[in-house]
Formats: structure tokens, sequence, C-alpha cells
């Protein structure tokens, strides 16, 4: 699988998780005690980094 398409995988899933999140009422950013935010965060730099 090429690297470009893993990105866009992830960038889906950070989107579908994203938008779950604030579906729920709440925003997963302010999250921080929340595991799930630290890998959404983790996430956020990788995509940064696929995007540049």
């Amino acid at each position: 699988m090429s690297l470009q398409r893993v990105c866009k995988l992830q960038a889906a899933s950070y989107k579908l998780q994203t938008a779950s999140c604030k579906l729920r009422g709440y925003n997963c950013h302010l999250r921080h005690a929340d595991s799930r935010s630290e890998e959404l965060f983790h996430m956020t730099i990788e995509l940064s980094q696929c995007l540049t």
C-alpha cells in the first residue's frame, strides 16, 4: 500500500472519529485525560506531516 493511500485512510478515519465526538456533544481536543484524545492528537501530527 502506498504512503499516500495510508495518509488518505488515516485522514478519513480521523475525520470520522472527530465527527463522532462532536455528535456525542463534546470536543475531542479538550479531553486530554482521555487516551482517545491523545491518539487523535498524535494522528493529527502524523497527518500534518503527510500533507506537507
